[in-house]
C-alpha cells in the first residue's frame, strides 16, 4: 500500500494523559495532517468543525470471524477522514439481528488503552445480545507526528461518527439504538460528541474532563471543552461514573462534567481509582442493556 506522507502540524501540544500513553502501534498507511481552522466565535461554527464528508468511502476491510459460546468476534478497520485506517474489534452476537450497538473508545494513560480495553464487556454485552464496535481512536493510532491537541479531539469525534455511519449501515444492526462508552480520553471525547451526533441514544463516560482546555491545557482549545457540547445532549441517556481516588480528574471537575449536562443522567461514585473496578463495570453493563434493548 502506497505511503502518504505526512504534512507536519504548527504547534506540538499533548495531553499530560496522551504522553503517558506507550507508542502507537505502526500502520502501514500514515495519516494527512491539516491544520484546523481558527477558533471558532459560535454555536454553529463549533460543530461546523466536525463535520466531514458522509459520502466518503469507509472502505472497511473485513477480517476472519472467530465464533464462541454463542458471540462473533471479527478484527476489521475502516477508511478515517485523516487519510489512515481505524482498527477495531466488531463483536456481535451470532444470528441475524438486529441488535443494538455500542461504540467503545478507549483511555489514554496506560499500555492497556486501546481498543482492547473494552473486549470482556464488548462480549458480556453480545451474551446479552448487543453488538459492540470497540475503535484504536487518533491517540493510540499515531506514531510519528505531533498531534495538535485540537485535531486530536477533531479526528477523534469523527472517527466515532464514522464508527456510527458504519454500524448504522450493517442489516444485523438497528440503528436507533446506538450507545457510546469512553473512558478518560474517550470520555472527554464523548463530551463533545454528545452534542454533535443525535444518532447516539446512550452515553457512559468514565472520568472524562468538562473542561480540557484547562485541566490539561491549552487554553486555546477551550472551544472543544464539553461544556459547551454536552448541555445540548438531550436525545439520548448519559451515565457518569467517577472515581473517588482519581489522579487525573478532580471531584470538582467530575461534579461539573454532570452538572452542565442535559437531562436524563444520572451520576455514581465509585471507591476506586481512575482505572476503575468491577463495580463499575457490572453496572454500565446493566445500564446499557437497560437503555438499549
Amino acid at each position: 500500500m502506497k505511503k502518504i506522507v505526512l504534512v507536519p502540524v504548527i504547534i506540538a501540544v499533548l495531553l499530560p494523559f496522551v504522553i503517558s500513553a506507550c507508542t502507537a502501534e505502526t500502520l502501514s498507511v500514515e495519516p494527512t495532517f491539516t491544520p484546523i481552522p481558527p477558533t471558532p466565535a459560535t454555536p454553529a461554527e463549533v460543530r461546523a468543525v466536525f463535520n466531514y464528508d458522509p459520502l466518503q468511502p469507509l472502505e472497511v476491510d473485513w477480517g476472519e470471524v472467530n465464533e464462541k459460546d454463542g458471540v462473533e468476534v471479527q478484527t476489521i478497520s475502516y477508511a478515517s477522514t485523516m487519510g489512515d485506517r481505524v482498527p477495531a474489534y466488531f463483536v456481535k452476537p451470532a444470528g441475524a439481528g438486529p441488535f443494538p450497538a455500542v461504540i467503545f473508545l478507549h483511555c489514554g494513560h496506560n499500555t492497556s488503552c486501546n481498543k482492547t480495553e473494552f473486549i470482556y464487556e464488548a462480549n458480556q454485552l453480545a451474551k446479552r445480545g448487543i453488538a459492540s464496535l470497540s475503535i484504536d481512536g487518533p491517540l493510540r493510532r499515531i506514531s510519528e507526528a505531533n498531534f495538535e491537541a485540537g485535531s486530536m479531539f477533531i479526528y477523534s469525534v469523527q472517527d466515532v461518527m464514522r464508527a456510527v455511519d458504519l454500524v448504522g449501515s450493517l442489516p444485523e444492526i438497528d440503528g436507533g439504538k446506538i450507545g457510546y462508552v469512553g473512558h478518560s480520553y474517550g470520555a472527554t471525547t464523548g463530551g463533545i460528541l454528545a452534542g454533535v451526533d443525535t444518532r447516539i441514544t446512550a452515553f457512559v463516560f468514565m472520568a472524562g474532563h468538562a473542561q480540557v482546555s484547562i485541566a490539561a491545557g491549552p487554553e486555546s482549545i477551550d472551544y472543544l471543552d464539553a461544556i459547551h457540547y454536552i448541555p445540548y445532549a438531550s436525545h439520548a441517556s448519559l451515565l457518569f461514573q467517577s472515581a473517588e481516588q482519581d489522579r487525573f480528574v478532580s471531584r470538582e471537575g467530575a461534579k461539573l462534567f454532570y452538572e452542565v449536562a442535559s437531562e436524563p443522567k444520572e451520576i455514581r461514585w465509585y471507591d476506586t481509582d481512575h482505572d476503575f473496578n468491577s463495580e463499575a463495570r457490572n453496572d454500565r453493563l446493566d445500564w446499557l442493556v437497560d437503555h438499549l434493548q
